[in-house]
């Protein structure tokens, strides 16, 4: 069996023309020798692109080096990379982590680092790379944990054992209650081997007057909102389970009033449905109320320019990053009661939760939202920052990741 593995390695190297120095890792930069009590952490995901699991990743690699522990991430690259080099973590570049047939060559890779650089602890973020992180932590006998960020499909035995490698790990960390009751249910894991840790919002970017007044009046000058106009928002890439077409037909039944709609997010790769929905504006005779931006880097500036954010999603999303966010620069947020975004919403205190996929439930929403007097709608926005100052916080998402990581190294 060794002899096999090490002939399938072999090949693998001579098919990718990739040395283990390609990746990056030079002894007297990168893979320094670890201090006494100084863990070293590997996180290990696809890509660095944009994303929550990415941006969730370069949250606890920063808090990992705040602590003074060796901090490293593994993946393919991406435009984060510089971001988290920049907070001094240490990248390692693996290119064969998004491919299923090399799966065991990336082990191969990971036992490496694991190894060279006295890793203590794998947390493994996504499920191709998990199988890499899991047959290497297995080799060089140390600790994996993992975080179970989707409410994966398991429409057949093969996607069942596919998804499975999310709870091989020690712990398995949940974003959510959504996420718990998920685990427990398919995968009939203990309670005592998850931990729920929501993700966390940074309130040092995310709160109300983090926009000055006077880019607000840019914005909704850019916008073309008229005086008196209610502005909803609907931030998020241009995808079926958004729940755009519902809100536009919710919408529909108001034309009479003053409002206007902000569709903000890529369309990137989703082209047919971007223009699926633009053909839903001109056949609902919504024009003149309907305004699509492309995604931009100060969502910030967005939200503190909205009156209310919705997010009508009609599948259940592991938490709700845009919902907390919006929470927390005091918006009220209308959304749909499943996932990991009900837990976020008090119906009627915070925003309003409607059922998926109703254009009816979602109306009555919207028309009790156009009842209200600016300075009601001021309170609930109010009451939506104060919740998620309480329970849905960045600095508590990374004291309770740094606390299971004690746990499992027993440090």
């Amino acid at each position: 069996m060794q002899k096999r593995l090490k002939l399938y390695i072999k090949f693998v190297r001579w098919f990718t023309q990739e040395k283990f120095s390609t990746l990056n890792i030079r002894p007297r930069k990168v893979c320094q020798v670890v201090a006494p009590k100084q863990p070293a952490i590997l996180q290990v995901l696809p890509a660095l692109n944009s994303g929550g699991v990415e941006r969730g990743t370069c949250e606890i690699a920063k808090t990992i080096v705040d602590r003074s522990w060796q901090s490293y991430v593994a993946s393919t690259g991406g435009g984060l990379v510089n971001e988290l080099e920049k907070s001094g973590t240490r990248h390692v570049r693996i290119s064969t982590l998004k491919s299923h047939v090399l799966v065991f060559y990336s082990a191969w890779q990971l036992y490496k680092i694991i190894k060279q650089c006295n890793i203590d602890l794998v947390h493994a973020r996504s499920r191709l790379p998990a199988w890499a992180c899991y047959w290497a932590s297995k080799w060089a006998k140390v600790p994996m944990v993992t975080t179970f960020h989707g409410a994966y499909g398991c429409q057949n035995h093969f996607k069942y054992f596919y998804n499975s490698v999310m709870v091989k790990g020690e712990r398995v960390i949940a974003p959510s209650q959504f996420i718990v009751d998920h685990i427990k249910k398919t995968y009939k894991v203990p309670c005592s081997k998850i931990d729920l840790i929501y993700r966390g919002v940074d309130l040092e970017q995310f709160y109300p007057s983090a926009v000055s007044t006077h880019t607000i009046k840019l914005i909704r000058k850019k916008w073309q909102v008229q005086q008196g106009e209610m502005v909803f928002l609907l931030p998020g890439r241009f995808t079926a389970i958004k729940g755009h077409e519902i809100l536009l037909r919710a919408l529909a039944a108001f034309k009479d009033k003053n409002w206007k709609l902000i569709l903000m997010g890529s369309w990137y790769g989703k082209e047919k449905y971007f223009e699926y929905i633009k053909k839903v504006i001109v056949d609902l005779d919504l024009e003149s109320h309907v305004l699509i931006e492309p995604a931009q880097g100060a969502v910030q500036e967005a939200y503190a320019a909205a009156d209310i954010v919705v997010c009508p999603s009609i599948k259940p999303e592991s938490f709700g990053r845009t919902i907390a966010e919006a929470g927390a620069m005091a918006k009220p947020v209308i959304t749909t009661n499943i996932g990991g975004g009900a837990e976020i919403v008090v119906s009627n205190e915070t925003g309003w939760l409607v059922q998926p996929n109703s254009v009816d439930d979602l109306r009555k929403a919207l028309g009790q939202a156009f009842k209200l007097e600016p300075e009601r709608l001021g309170e609930i926005g109010k009451a939506a920052e104060e919740r998620i100052r309480k329970k849905f916080t960045l600095t508590a998402m990374q004291s309770k990741t740094i606390k299971l990581y004690e746990s499992v190294l027993k440090v």
